[in-house]
């Protein structure tokens, strides 16, 4: 029987929301709630072993937000500089036990549990399904888990990309998980999505 991995969630909650203007897209209401309160509930739903917040831009207001939700909330003091350096700020604050970690954006409302379990199962280092990417209709989307085996190379990474730049690398290790939904590709990140967001709320 294949033992189960212990799995973080690091969710990445750091950005300055440049393209959103002045309103910070991580606490904009939709559906009643700050759009990170529903990534936080998809991770929390899964089977991940532990959640870790990395918070950056508006620090006062995004921790408090998180607070009791999280086993550990870390501020990136180098946030500015890009996706890369909060990645690895979480990379660092998760525990030595952990077998992978999903990298979990703060801006995607429509992220579930049960799409972040389809990645945890389909993690199999003895398979070489060591990079776990979702895909819907053909389009690969977030979050996406690695294997412990990548940790150190992902903390090399600069930039504003996160480890998107090692798919091509280890394409022998990616596994590619199917999603019923769309849910995986839709990010909140400029005043138009959001406005689409909430008018398509209602069919949902």
């Amino acid at each position: 029987m294949k033992q189960t991995p212990h799995v973080a969630a690091i969710v990445l909650a750091a950005g300055s929301s440049r393209r959103m203007g002045p309103v910070n897209k991580l606490l904009a209401d939709l559906r009643g709630r700050p759009i990170l309160l529903h990534v936080m509930d998809a991770v929390r739903a899964s089977r991940v072993g532990e959640v870790v917040v990395v918070t950056g831009h508006e620090q006062e207001r995004v921790q408090p937000l998180v607070e009791g939700l999280a086993d550990r909330v870390v501020f990136n003091p180098r946030y500015a500089e890009g996706l890369s350096t909060s990645m690895i700020a979480g990379l660092d604050a998760v525990s030595s036990s952990a077998d992978a970690v999903v990298i979990c954006l703060g801006d995607m409302p429509w992220l579930t549990g049960d799409h972040i379990d389809k990645l945890i199962s389909a993690f199999d280092p003895d398979s070489s399904h060591e990079i776990c990417i979702p895909v819907h209709s053909g389009r690969r989307g977030n979050p996406i888990l690695w294997g412990r085996r990548f940790f150190d190379e992902m903390r090399t990474i600069t930039g504003d990309q996160g480890a998107r730049p090692l798919l091509a690398a280890h394409s022998d290790y990616i596994v590619e998980v199917d999603m019923e939904d769309g849910g995986v590709l839709e990010d909140i990140d400029t005043p138009e999505r959001l406005a689409a967001a909430r008018a398509s709320d209602q069919k949902r």
